[in-house]
């Protein structure tokens, strides 16, 4: 319910069932000062209640009757029944009548008993909102009009039988002359702007006060106009009684179209990516019975620092004030807009740690096989063991981990103390870290290099368990790489270039060497800062006159998304049938190193050790131009994708310059299922591949903003297009919430 009919409806319960009135006729040729603006009557109303105990201008609504015991000041000074009062006006001098006391009965003119007729006293009651218009644009749209018009064009809106023509030819003096154009310019005036009128606050309304069949204290068989034969003459008249003012206003604010209902719950707020736009849009709505001139309404939006008025939002004013009346009137909403501004970044990362491990110590070469070392740097923990496997990745065994000056050092159960490095010479050796957190190792220094020291490196999460013994099987659930090097001397070994993060790293020999030989002696590890996403909240306030409202929303960015899962798998890694591994350096493939057939066709093969999705398979090779080579990729025996070497890229050697990169998209890949790699040699072309590389496929609403709270094109969804649907639907209607969003 509208505030103005609701403090109308509130005044209807709280007026008096009768009220005793005096009326008085001030001097309408002078234009009749009245109470406030000129008026037929001067009333003064007597009500124990006080809801109308006052003076009130009226007029009068009933032509059948007359009044009677009516009053006149005829030099419009407030005092009654003075004698021989000159009335130019009138050509001479006049004895006041005082006023004599009467009891009304009280209505509401918006009353449905007074809109229904009141049992037949008003004959026209349908004009009562038009009658009501009239009163309250009498020192406005009506101003160039005379009091005697206005009354006139009153009787005639309101009532079947308006004055005669001789009733009207003895009311001209008493008027001061009348046009009888000018109270049909009234009528129209009214009944163009007046249907369906409602007062607001500050307004008056129109109250009907019906006369008792006898004067107030008169004897009961006398009638108010002191004749006893029974005719009901009381002429009915209306009090122009002010409305009191509630004024109200409201503001609704939206980031993106979304309402948040309470922007301290981190839950109710929007994600919205850094960079991405952000608009805030604000409905306006006058809750009060009071309207505001459009220069009255102030909306301010503090954009986040309430106490720097500098940064403030831009606001500009879109729509709603459909009557074009530059009045923000009772129940009307308006919509504002926000400039467009690019959504913080409110994400905060504390620096990250980089630690250095030195593993030294003075123990034995041999020992107890499957012990563990602890060794603690700036707080972080690691755990160290040491395990074995036969050159095909099987038999496996724990082994000895010993500490000495030069490193970590491992005596697998088919060696003495004698040898005590980690070496791929008969066994494979294996160096077990479980750290007690998550971190990303960059670099090992390897010491007491034998012949050569490449390396096998792994990384991955072993869910806060403990691995109590090492197998092919978890070291295919980790992604891994190698480090090679020409060199037979200590030397750092960088890898994990893309920083990958786990809690578990497994370094060994190089597990397709058989030369390779080391001690372990320092790690280099960086233990990743924490990153807290925090929350942008801004405030709009809107002032209307003395009232106001705000209003809080906000943001909060969408969480970091880890990056597409990739897993390489170097083709020299894999398990070969009929190809070979060839030597190119590491200029030329990825660890330096290529398969080739060494007969007429042959496959390399791997398990995937990711887990189930949908991933996209990039294949490197080599296209010669001294052939045509096939190659067919299957995944679980289901062919992906087949094609043929016919680039000629201008050697017939594996070199940088006929390097490609074959990529097939969206291929469903089950956890453990193989991956196939098929060539046919063609010409002297021998089908060489450098790697395969799996990568996970990311639906791009998982690696985008997040924004998805409200726009033009999902204007219905929005809570915006909601809130305005149910309490404004002519901005829905009319196009303005469009232009809001668009």
């Amino acid at each position: 319910m509208s505030e103005p009919i609701q403090v109308l409806q509130n005044l209807a319960s709280s007026l008096p069932n009768q009220v005793t009135v005096k009326a008085a006729l001030p001097n309408l040729s002078a234009g009749g000062v009245g109470v406030g603006d000129p008026s037929y009557f001067d009333l003064e109303i007597t009500d124990p209640t006080g809801v109308l105990q006052g003076d009130f201008d009226g007029f009068c609504i009933d032509t059948d009757n007359d009044l009677g015991f009516n009053g006149f000041d005829l030099d419009n000074d407030g005092i009654y029944n003075e004698k021989k009062i000159p009335v130019p006006g009138l050509g001479g001098k006049f004895n006041e009548g005082e006023r004599t006391p009467f009891s009304a009965t009280v209505y509401s003119s918006y009353d449905p008993f007074a809109t229904s007729g009141l049992g037949g006293l008003i004959e026209q009651p349908e004009n009562l909102d038009l009658i009501n218009w009239i009163i309250n644009h009498q020192d406005t749209a009506l101003s160039a009009y005379t009091i005697g018009e206005i009354q006139l064009a009153i009787w005639q809106l309101i009532d079947d039988a308006p004055p005669n023509d001789d009733a009207i030819t003895g009311l001209q003096t008493f008027f001061n002359g009348f046009d009888q154009a000018n109270v049909d310019a009234i009528k129209a005036l009214a009944q163009t702007n007046g249907e369906g009128f409602v007062p607001e606050g500050g307004q008056k309304v129109a109250v009907i006060l019906v006369p008792d069949g006898n004067a107030a204290g008169g004897p009961s068989d006398t009638d108010l106009d002191g004749q006893p034969d029974g005719i009901p003459d009381g002429q009915i008249i209306i009090a122009a009684v002010e409305l009191p003012k509630h004024p109200g206003i409201n503001v609704e604010k939206f980031v993106n179209g979304h309402d948040v209902a309470d922007p301290t719950n981190i839950d109710n707020l929007p994600k919205i990516a850094a960079g991405d736009d952000v608009t805030f849009t604000y409905a306006v709505t006058n809750t009060g019975n009071v309207g505001f001139q459009g220069s009255e309404v102030i909306i301010t939006d503090d954009n986040g620092t309430p106490d720097d008025l500098s940064d403030d939002l831009a606001i500009t004013y879109v729509g709603g004030d459909l009557n074009n009346d530059n009045i923000l009137d009772t129940n009307e909403t308006w919509l504002y807009v926000s400039e467009t501004v690019a959504a913080e970044d409110l994400t905060t990362t504390t620096a990250s740690e980089d630690i250095r491990f030195h593993f030294t110590g003075h123990s034995y070469t041999n020992g107890p096989k499957g012990n563990v070392r602890t060794f603690v740097q700036d707080g972080v923990s690691v755990d160290v063991s040491a395990f074995s496997s036969n050159k095909y990745g099987g038999n496996w065994n724990k082994a000895y981990l010993g500490v000495y000056g030069g490193g970590l050092g491992v005596t697998n159960q088919y060696e003495s103390g004698y040898y005590h490095r980690a070496d791929n010479q008969g066994s494979l050796d294996y160096l077990l870290f479980e750290f007690d957190q998550d971190v990303a190792v960059d670099k090992a220094f390897l010491d007491y290099v034998g012949h050569d020291s490449d390396i096998s490196i792994w990384i991955g999460d072993r869910n806060g368990v403990d691995i109590s013994h090492l197998d092919g099987q978890l070291l295919d659930s980790f992604v891994k790489e190698n480090n090679f090097t020409q060199s037979s001397y200590s030397r750092w070994a960088d890898f994990n270039t893309g920083e990958l993060v786990g809690d578990t790293v497994i370094i060994s020999a190089y597990t397709n060497g058989s030369n390779d030989s080391f001690k372990l002696k320092k790690l280099d590890i960086t233990v990743p800062g924490e990153t807290e996403i925090g929350t942008y909240s801004n405030t709009v306030t809107v002032t209307a006159g003395d009232v106001s409202d705000s209003d809080m929303s906000g943001y909060i960015n969408p969480a970091p998304v880890d990056p597409p899962q990739h897993f390489l798998y170097e083709a020299e890694d894999m398990h070969l049938c009929h190809y070979k591994v060839e030597y190119v350096g590491d200029q030329t493939a990825s660890g330096g190193k290529v398969i080739k057939l060494s007969s007429y066709d042959g496959y390399a093969s791997v398990n995937f050790n990711g887990p189930t999705g949908k991933y996209d398979i990039l294949v490197g090779y080599y296209d010669e131009n001294d052939g045509q080579s096939m190659a067919k990729v299957k995944v679980g025996g289901d062919v992906v994708d087949s094609w043929t070497f016919d680039e000629l890229l201008g050697s017939n050697v594996a070199s940088s310059s006929n390097f490609v990169e074959r990529k097939i998209e969206d291929v469903h890949i089950e956890a453990g299922e193989q991956i196939k790699l098929a060539g046919w040699m063609n010409g002297y072309e021998f089908a060489r591949f450098d790697y395969i590389k799996v990568v996970e496929v990311v639906d791009e609403g998982s690696l985008g903003s997040g924004n998805d709270q409200g726009s033009a094109s999902g204007l219905e969804g929005s809570d915006l297009f909601a809130y305005l649907n149910a309490n404004a639907p002519d901005l829905v209607n009319s196009g303005t919430l469009t232009d809001a969003l668009v």
